[in-house]
């Protein structure tokens, strides 16, 4: 196994989703742009942000670790994440952050006043029927603050869903 897999299977099962993501974006949208997970005084802001020029996406991961997940867990999942990625906006709009970081330009300061759009994204990693979110959590998307797009992580993987959970722990 290449050594990415070795780290990411030795991650816990929610941070396995989160690293995931980061990798499957930082190629695609430049890692100049994208931040891993990034705090800010002791805040994670998003399981991964990309901020370019005048628009920043948030992007929150829930992974339902083991079996087949009910619309009840899908439900309460994305309520959490759509209240996080509103949270951690409002954080960002009030200039309630200071930096983040990441390995190609190190610490960036961050300006608010740059920032004409926020968007989110969240990414389920679970096994289940095909669902619309917005029909199962309306109110969730009514209140959002942000336009809220939901993927499955095979949506942006192409790949169907895999246990995550490698063979000796099964």
């Amino acid at each position: 196994m290449d050594d990415e897999l070795q780290q990411l299977l030795r991650l816990p099962i929610g941070d396995r989703t989160d690293r995931f993501l980061h990798l499957l974006l930082e190629p695609r949208f430049l890692g100049y742009w994208t931040f891993a997970r990034p705090l800010d005084r002791g805040v994670e802001i998003a399981d991964v942000l990309t901020w370019y020029d005048d628009v920043v996406l948030l992007f929150e991961a829930k992974t339902r670790a083991v079996g087949t997940s009910d619309l009840r867990w899908a439900a309460r999942n994305l309520e959490d994440a759509i209240t996080t990625i509103n949270e951690r906006a409002t954080l960002l709009r009030n200039g309630q952050v200071q930096s983040f970081r990441n390995k190609w330009r190190g610490q960036v300061q961050w300006d608010p006043t740059r920032v004409r759009d926020y968007y989110g994204v969240v990414v389920l990693n679970h096994l289940s029927e095909p669902f619309d979110p917005r029909e199962l959590v309306p109110t969730a998307f009514r209140q959002s603050a942000i336009p809220i797009q939901v993927f499955s992580l095979e949506d942006l993987t192409g790949v169907p869903p895999i246990s995550w959970t490698p063979q000796s722990e099964a």
